[in-house]
């Protein structure tokens, strides 16, 4: 039912390169600009793309406004969003992206922990919050890595501080621990 949309063939990161798409076939829904994305996996169907910042592809477009950006890149999300820091800046939109929680029995544990860490950093320098919905449907705020629980559901919302008092109901506390109820 949308009317005026717009498809680009862009793969957004943080600079423009020349980079591997891994995918283990036609079609592959879970592949990644990442070397480190599932490496336990056979990868034979890989192509080279371009890849360049958001930033500059968003001001060519000369939109009056942006309400929301999904991100969906199978653990690139820290890159993509590096290269629209101008762009969520500018419009503010609301960001539904999927930021893997640091699970302990995994191997790629710290590099989970590092990507979180370098993304709440990110969200700070560019005054956003990051958002997780716990299992009985709370939102709290991200403060560190250890904030996304194991099992929880990976989709989290980026948003600017300006909008927390749309989105979180009055008289709560932001706090990794403090849950919030969605206004």
């Amino acid at each position: 039912g949308i009317s005026a949309a717009t498809v680009l063939p862009d793969a957004l990161a943080e600079q423009r390169a020349r980079q591997t798409f891994h995918a283990r076939r036609l079609g592959d829904k879970m592949g990644s600009l990442l070397t480190t994305h599932r490496v336990e996996k056979d990868r034979p169907f890989s192509f080279s793309v371009m890849t360049q910042p958001g930033d500059p592809l968003f001001e060519a477009l000369e939109l009056q406004a942006i309400s929301a950006i999904k991100i969906d890149v199978e653990g690139a999300e820290l890159e993509v969003l590096s290269g629209l820091k101008e762009t969520l800046l500018r419009y503010q939109p609301t960001v539904i992206c999927e930021v893997l929680p640091v699970d302990a029995d995994r191997s790629d544990r710290e590099e989970r922990r590092c990507k979180v860490d370098a993304l709440l950093a990110l969200a700070q320098v560019i005054d956003y919050r990051l958002l997780s919905k716990g299992d009985d449907g709370r939102i709290s705020v991200v403060l560190n890595a250890d904030d996304l629980l194991p099992g929880s559901e990976p989709d989290r919302l980026l948003v600017p501080s300006s909008a927390m008092d749309r989105i979180m109901s009055p008289g709560t506390q932001a706090g990794g621990t403090d849950e919030q109820t969605p206004a």
